[in-house]
């Protein structure tokens, strides 16, 4: 209600980042920890990891207009 058009493509953009990141990171991880190559993955870890790039998205995005 906030937000303009400029502002919510923003925010799609940083969600949509913050979820790729998950998506890639999870199974790599676990096929890591699979293999031997590191600790058992960790959820938040994986959660606080996806934050911060979607929060650093959402503001590059803004910066740029």
């Amino acid at each position: 209600r906030n937000l303009d058009d400029f502002g919510r493509q923003a925010h799609d953009f940083g969600m949509m980042m913050g979820m790729q990141l998950i998506a890639f990171a999870t199974p790599t991880w676990w096929l890591a920890w699979r293999g031997g190559l590191l600790p058992r993955p960790d959820a938040m870890v994986l959660f606080l990891a996806a934050l911060a790039v979607a929060n650093i998205a959402i503001l590059w995005k803004r910066a740029r207009g």
